[in-house]
């Protein structure tokens, strides 16, 4: 412990658990100074003293305590994750006390992880998770300067689809009403930039179609809130909701745009968890029946008799994608190998992704983009933002000059002199 001056008020400088402290005693005579410096060092004790006792426990048994900590300022799934997480952690280091996890157990255990073949960013979210548990018990401190992450490859970027894919995709979404959910939250991605927990998380007192607009109170982040309008696409989907909505007695204002379903029972109090199911089989099939009609146009020697033409119509109008796949795989294997990729793997979130680059590519201005897609930033914009190479060939056409040929040389003007002329 020790004392110094500011100007007139003594200052106390002390360490507590690991812990320093520099605290104005707001006293300017030094025995004063001196009294309170020791109650500061007791309370700043007495605040800290279970992380001192938290030292001494298990891992297994400190990490419930930190996670009901969590639960008071982040959202349920924030936590769940976090428990998925230190599942293996504890698995390995579950019975060592919170002191004797040192950089070497921690070095030790991401090598183990490592050769396990999981990646570095998988084992650097799994040591996070732990290090937070080492902060909340003031050990971190010790081994902060040994123990630094992985290095990791950047993060895939999204992607934005042709013309063509997206029609495709909407097209077939709107043949099946068991994708009815992601048809319509596909065109509210498409037509608002929002995130899948946007979707997910709106009620419909958040919607307001005579203003054509709607609010986000819930989102990724704080200044994710903000009113985006509607254009028709929107509208579209938002009235195939309220039709539903209303047939199920969900539309009051309190109810959500998208409410969880178990076992054909609509619960409009809570939200959809997930369309992940749904929006995976629809995104397979939008690329098979993309594969067929490529098959169909180039390849009219597979389709032999008019009575097996009629059979795979009759099976893409049903939506029988697994026996068009094995159709393919038996006829054209080079073309079956190619539903497993394009709209096959497309994300949900790359509808983000693509409506912002939709955006970009109409030269909308940047501050527009952002207000309307939530980017507090020009990188993340960038980020998001993939202008396709048709749109970049244009633009660079657009500076090209007529080539008629070698250019005439610039002709030498002349200039008048006073000078004589050298006779020849």
């Amino acid at each position: 412990m020790s004392l110094y001056k500011r100007g007139r008020i003594w200052w106390a400088d002390f360490s507590v658990y690991g812990v320093r402290h520099q605290v104005s005693t707001e006293r300017a005579d030094r025995r004063e100074a001196v009294q309170k410096e020791r109650e500061l060092v007791e309370q700043a004790r007495k605040s800290q003293m279970p992380r001192k006792e938290w030292a001494r426990k298990k891992l297994s048994e400190v990490i419930p305590l930190c996670l009901a900590e969590r639960a008071t300022d982040s959202c349920a799934a924030t936590v769940k994750k976090e428990r998925q997480f230190l599942r293996p952690v504890v698995k390995a280091l579950g019975e060592r006390s919170l002191r004797e996890i040192t950089a070497d157990v921690i070095l030790e255990y991401r090598a183990n992880r490592k050769a396990l073949g999981l990646s570095n960013v998988t084992i650097n979210i799994e040591v996070g998770a732990l290090r937070r548990i080492l902060k909340r018990g003031k050990l971190w401190h010790r081994m902060a300067d040994d123990v630094k992450p992985l290095k990791e490859q950047p993060s895939e970027v999204g992607r934005a689809m042709t013309p063509a894919q997206k029609q495709k995709l909407l097209e077939v979404a709107s043949t099946n009403p068991q994708w009815e959910a992601a048809y319509c939250a596909a065109m509210l991605a498409l037509n608002t930039t929002m995130r899948a927990c946007e979707i997910r998380h709106l009620k419909w007192s958040d919607v307001d179609l005579l203003e054509k607009k709607i609010t986000i109170r819930r989102s990724k982040t704080a200044a994710g809130r903000r009113v985006i309008p509607l254009n028709s696409g929107a509208m579209f989907a938002f009235q195939k909701l309220r039709e539903r909505a209303s047939k199920s007695s969900s539309d009051l204002p309190e109810h959500y745009v998208f409410p969880t379903c178990e076992s054909g029972h609509f619960d409009p109090t809570k939200p959809m968890v997930s369309w992940r199911e749904a929006w995976r089989k629809l995104t397979k099939a939008a690329q098979t029946l993309t594969v067929l009609e490529k098959a169909l146009r180039t390849r009219p020697s597979l389709f032999g008799t008019a009575q097996e033409r009629a059979s795979l119509e009759r099976m893409k109008s049903e939506g029988r994608i697994k026996n068009i796949n094995l159709w393919l795989q038996e006829k054209a294997p080079d073309l079956a190998e190619e539903t497993k990729a394009g709209l096959a793997g497309l994300r949900f979130h790359d509808l983000r992704h693509h409506a912002i680059t939709e955006l970009a590519e109409r030269g909308e201005a940047d501050l527009s983009i952002m207000s309307i897609a939530d980017h507090i930033s020009r990188r993340m914009l960038e980020h998001y933002s993939h202008i396709r190479i048709e749109t970049k060939r244009r633009a660079l056409e657009a500076l090209e000059s007529p080539i008629t040929g070698t250019p005439a040389p610039t002709p030498v003007q002349s200039y008048p002199t006073n000078l004589p002329t050298k006779a020849q």
